[in-house]
């Protein structure tokens, strides 16, 4: 068999747990050392998991097409490993609600992500719209073909109970014969996830409820269930041949059960029991010391990022302030620098007044010297030819009043005569 790097090229001839895992695993790592956050998905894909889903895909007679709605609870996890499926036509994986969404941003690495894969580009397509929005219903009703169903993948948790019903009722109205994936189912009467799903299927119903640990007891630990069609026969196969794959000499269950009472014949049962439950509680104390070890570590990282993003926020708002402050001084020197601007234009509009003032000065000035040399040409033409005229003028007013003068006095003399002649005649 030729070696083939890309896994969504060609499938491997019995594919292992460690090749169905291995896009996940490369993912995840790719993702870890691109993104700061730690990456921790709200429903992490085990080894025996991502084989189930390989199998079901595969064991399907045509290639489907995955609607992928775990991507947000997986981060991403779940549309790498779909993509690398050489049995799945194409996988489209929509939006989850904005409470659900990680902290890491994975939708902007995943391209990065995949090109590293070497995923095909048309095996995959992300979008930002959710089950609920038309947009997500029409992009899911514009991918699906008639040669390749629907399957619906939906992981969610206990928390998100309550929307799982509203979720299956969106996915029949959309595709009535869709195959709808979800994990992870607990156990019964213990999962407030699995008990929602069984309300939603009902014995007299059309769907059927299977989980994957019933059809097998090598699938004993897998929280995986599958909806489908009661009539579909495809689903019902693929769970056959499931089943098939580890009957007859690979009961190892069996063979366990056998092995186990070979021991207990040649030793004690108690101190053998006894042993067991020590060394796997003395195994769980180490684990979980192990675990509470890590827990404190992460806690102190945590911590001691919480501290840094504070510090940080400190700066910044220090930053804030200094900018605000100098911003508040721009604004004082914008105000200055436009009370000196009115100012000068003031005082620019004075001077060319006072100017415009002066102008006209210096006209009734230039008049008033004209006027001026005006009046000293008369003057000097008065004195040079009009003051001899005056003094002989002059002189002759002079006799000619001295002359009536005397003339006025004979006159005055005969009337007074005349006077006392009429006076000395009437007396």
């Amino acid at each position: 068999m030729q070696n083939v790097t890309n896994t969504a090229e060609v499938a491997p001839a019995t594919p292992s747990l460690t090749s169905c895992f291995r896009p996940i695993t490369e993912y995840l790592r790719l993702l870890r050392g691109a993104s700061r956050n730690l990456v921790s998905p709200a429903v992490a894909l085990s080894p025996h998991d991502a084989w189930l889903l390989y199998q079901l895909a595969a064991f399907y007679p045509l290639a489907p097409t995955v609607i992928d709605l775990a991507a947000e609870a997986t981060t991403g996890a779940s549309v790498a490993f779909w993509a690398a499926h050489p049995g799945v036509r194409r996988v489209l994986a929509l939006a989850g609600p904005p409470t659900s969404r990680p902290a890491t941003d994975w939708r902007r690495l995943f391209p990065r992500a995949a090109a590293e894969l070497k995923l095909a580009p048309d095996s995959w397509e992300i979008i930002e719209t959710t089950l609920d929005q038309r947009d997500g219903r029409d992009a899911i009703t514009r991918v699906i073909d008639p040669l390749a169903p629907p399957f619906f993948l939906l992981a969610a948790t206990d928390t998100d109970a309550a929307t799982v019903t509203d979720t299956l009722v969106t996915i029949r109205a959309i595709h009535a014969d869709a195959v709808t994936l979800i994990i992870p189912l607990g156990l019964t009467g213990q999962s407030p996830l699995l008990d929602t799903v069984l309300r939603s299927c009902p014995a007299d119903g059309p769907d059927r409820l299977t989980l994957l640990r019933e059809c097998s007891p090598f699938c004993a630990a897998s929280p995986l269930g599958v909806i489908a069609r009661a009539e579909n026969p495809f689903v019902f196969e693929a769970f056959e041949r499931l089943h098939r794959l580890f009957d007859g000499n690979f009961q190892f269950i069996d063979l366990v059960e056998r092995a186990t009472a070979a021991s207990l014949h040649e030793a004690s049962a108690e101190r053998k029991a006894e042993a067991t439950v020590e060394a796997m509680a003395e195994t769980a104390r180490q684990q979980m010391a192990e675990r509470d070890a890590r827990i404190a570590e992460l806690d102190a990282q945590v911590i001691e990022r919480d501290a840094r993003i504070a510090e940080r926020d400190t700066r910044l708002m220090r930053y804030d302030a200094r900018i605000a402050e100098r911003d508040t001084r721009l604004m004082r020197y914008d105000a200055r620098i436009a009370e000196r601007d009115t100012r000068l234009i003031r005082r620019d509009a004075r001077l060319a007044e006072l100017l415009a003032r002066a102008a006209t000065l210096d006209a009734e000035i230039a008049k008033k010297n004209v006027y001026l040399v005006s009046i000293e040409d008369r003057a000097r033409y008065i004195e040079e030819q009009m003051l001899p005229w005056k003094d002989a003028y002059i002189a002759e007013l002079e006799t000619h009043i001295r002359n009536q003068d005397a003339s006025t006095a004979l006159r005055l003399s005969r009337i007074l005569g005349r006077v006392g002649r009429t006076v000395r005649r009437v007396i």
